[in-house]
């Protein structure tokens, strides 16, 4: 399965503004908005901490991409 993913450029003249981006939906993980949803924050807060090295993330075009396994890890080890 192919899943493609569109963005929306908030810096203005940047071509269209939007450009596609398909990966395989096994290897994507999850967005920074999903993982938000799953730890209860923003997706500011969890760019934060992909940031500060406390949540592994890759890039994937302008998108952080968490992989499911590294939330579990991080909401294990999240202080109560």
């Amino acid at each position: 399965m192919v899943v493609a993913l569109e963005y929306r450029s908030r810096v203005a003249g940047r071509g269209q503004g939007r450009a596609p981006i398909t990966a395989t939906a096994a290897h994507l993980g999850l967005t920074t908005d999903r993982v938000a949803d799953r730890l209860g924050c923003s997706a500011r807060s969890v760019r934060r901490m992909i940031h500060d090295g406390s949540l592994p993330a890759r890039r994937v075009g302008p998108l952080w991409i968490v992989d499911e396994a590294d939330v579990r890890n991080y909401a294990a080890r999240r202080p109560a």
